[in-house]
């Protein structure tokens, strides 16, 4: 990802933004061209000057296992969002059940 000759293949692949200051007005007159093709008036300059502002911690730091906590919201949103009659009390049950048992891992 450091190599100029690579940087903007592999930052397209992997959809991030490149932190040598150098790569960034090629990285942003590609994704301008790839994703807003008629648009020319995007400041792209906003985004580099937020990254100054960027949460420390994260919102997702005190969270222990954050995907693999997300993973099991989300296994649980879509089993009661497309089971007919689920036993919501029960669901909800093995869901405390599992992350206690993420949150415990993670210690």
């Amino acid at each position: 990802m450091l190599s100029k000759e690579h940087a903007n293949e592999l930052l397209t692949i992997y959809g991030g933004m490149p932190a040598r200051l150098s790569l960034q007005p090629e990285y942003f007159k590609l994704y301008t061209e790839t994703n807003f093709p008629n648009k020319t008036d995007i400041h792209w300059d906003t985004v580099v000057e937020a990254m100054a502002y960027a949460d420390n911690p994260n919102h997702e730091s005190w969270m222990p296992s954050f995907q693999e906590t997300t993973d099991r919201y989300n296994e649980f949103w879509n089993y009661l969002a497309n089971t007919p009659g689920v036993d919501f009390d029960a669901e909800v049950e093995k869901l405390r059940a599992d992350l206690q048992k993420i949150f415990e891992a993670a210690r």
